[in-house]
């Protein structure tokens, strides 16, 4: 049921997207050539990519998954309304056009895939954290202070200052992390 509510959720999002994309070259040029479609494969193409290198990356849970590929970015197969595009403009005579959509709709979408998985590994790259990371737990009083501040609001800030994998305050209202896979320390 979880699942149904998140491809729900998604699609609100995805849905709007892919009407205002495709519709807006229609509303701001007279063309025959179904440029909304094409616009549409492409830029999802290109963001399903990206998504999916991160998603490779950061191993989210099978929910966000869900969420993301075939709620939000699941609404974008636009393929049957490419292919209906072609049809229509076979049947008006526009064979030229036609024959200009089918590789533009593929290649595009395709190039585009392979450019956001791409672009989101190097991207990967470059905010790369280490593979393992310690994890240590501070225990504080609810009335200490700490040079006229609260603990853990200087623990946190610190943790930033040195660019550290992260902080987390359990009672308080700050929080300060970047995803790494944790190992406890044995004592």
């Amino acid at each position: 049921m979880l699942k149904i509510i998140l491809v729900l959720f998604g699609e609100t999002p995805g849905t709007l997207g892919c009407y205002y994309l495709s519709a807006w070259p229609h509303k701001n040029m007279e063309i025959l050539f179904p440029w909304g479609t094409l616009l549409v494969q492409a830029l999802w193409g290109f963001i399903i990519g990206f998504a999916w290198g991160m998603v490779e990356h950061l191993n989210p849970s099978p929910n966000i998954r869900t969420f993301i590929f075939i709620g939000v970015l699941g609404v974008f197969t636009t393929f049957s309304t490419y292919a209906l595009e072609t049809l229509n403009l076979l049947r008006q005579g526009n064979f030229k056009l036609a024959l200009i959509n089918i590789p533009a709709n593929n290649f595009a979408a395709l190039l585009l895939v392979l450019a956001g998985f791409i672009i989101s590994r190097r991207f990967v790259q470059i905010m790369k954290l280490p593979e393992k990371v310690q994890l240590l737990r501070i225990f504080i009083g609810e009335d200490d202070v700490y040079k006229g501040k609260l603990p853990y609001e200087v623990i946190v800030l610190k943790a930033r200052e040195l660019n550290l994998a992260g902080s987390k305050v359990l009672r308080g209202i700050m929080d300060f992390r970047l995803q790494a896979e944790f190992i406890p320390l044995k004592y």
